[in-house]
């Protein structure tokens, strides 16, 4: 079931065995960011903050870094671009039961974003850094909620808008802390988070269709697998419909004539392939079967009581490896990372 439960606070620290051998040593090579590509990326990162922070014309700053950790090195953007196409989505199965799912080296546990650390550059281009590629707003609210980064043993972040300063607390602790990367807004954010958290690029490779490489997994493997997914919603909605009925004092849920769960679980498939569409929770469940990766969705205090019910931790059910965190509110999702 992907019932939403408590997400898990500490995810760091654990020793994770990956779940797949990778026989194509090129295209491991060409995804894993290795110590010269990372060097590349650091210095990038540090190059543009600087240029940023000085005076242009002895006044205002130079902006060079978008909101993006993909413009601080294109180049390598752009070979993890051309390898996580709509291409590397494989199908498995049988006739009768085929399904779909991004090719396993592609979302291996290797595959999982990691910042340079912040705390290698200077207070002001570090800060610069931070309001530029993370998503400030979500991190003061998921903090102050204690969501994340809230163990005495992991390190947190300080924010001083008046300054515009932002700084690391209790560094080297056990655990790194959890940031919050900034994503589009575009009705994709779930999947660009996703994407984001894989390989540092944001879900944008466009398929047949005006698909990205994940939403086109997504729709493919739903479309294959769809009677085995609608059981499972349909599982989960009744059981909250029998919650809501005992919110409003009755003993039995309110029952959903069958053109209603046909009609709504239409909808549900249109919207796994409409660019733009906001996904629900059991979008996120069929991702961590297409990502073969489990899914960890954090919020804030205030979501926790809302309609939504995204957050928890969402399992596929015949793979197994290392998770992926997102953040979500009523609106949009962003991925969260560390360093």
């Amino acid at each position: 079931m992907f019932e939403a439960a408590a997400a898990a606070k500490a995810v760091r620290g654990k020793e994770v065995k990956s779940y797949h051998v990778d026989d194509d040593e090129e295209l491991e090579k060409a995804l894993y960011v290795s110590e010269q590509q990372y060097a590349l990326l650091q210095a990038g990162l540090a190059k543009s903050a600087q240029g940023a922070c000085a005076p242009a014309g002895g006044s205002s700053k130079k902006m060079l870094v978008g909101r993006s950790l993909s413009m601080a090195n294109p180049e390598l953007a752009d070979i993890i671009r051309e390898k996580v196409n709509p291409g590397s989505i494989v199908s498995g199965g049988t006739a009768d039961s085929s399904y779909s799912y991004i090719e396993p080296s592609l979302t291996s546990v290797q595959n999982t974003l990691v910042l340079p650390p912040f705390t290698s550059f200077s207070r002001h281009i570090s800060s610069y850094l931070y309001w530029r590629l993370l998503d400030v707003y979500r991190l003061e609210r998921l903090q102050a909620c204690g969501a994340i980064n809230s163990l005495p043993n992991c390190e947190s972040v300080d924010v001083n808008r008046s300054s515009e300063i932002i700084t690391t607390r209790n560094v080297g602790a056990t655990y790194s802390a959890l940031l919050p990367m900034t994503v589009m807004g575009d009705g994709n954010c779930c999947l660009h988070s996703c994407s984001v958290q894989l390989w540092g690029v944001q879900d944008r490779r466009r398929a047949i269709g005006g698909r990205g490489t994940v939403r086109s997994s997504l729709h493919r493997l739903m479309t294959q697998q769809a009677p085995l997914f609608f059981q499972r919603w349909q599982q989960q909605e009744q059981q909250w419909d029998l919650e809501n009925a005992r919110v409003m004092g009755l003993t039995e849920a309110i029952e959903r004539q069958p053109e209603e769960w046909e009609r709504e679980w239409r909808d549900i498939l249109e919207r796994s392939g409409r660019d733009g569409a906001f996904l629900m929770e059991i979008h996120i469940y069929v991702l961590a079967h297409v990502l073969r990766r489990p899914i960890i969705v954090y919020s804030d205090a205030v979501q926790q009581d809302s309609p939504c019910r995204m957050r928890g931790i969402y399992l596929p059910l015949e793979w197994s490896g290392t998770g992926m965190e997102l953040e979500t509110n009523v609106f949009s999702m962003c991925s969260l990372t560390t360093y």
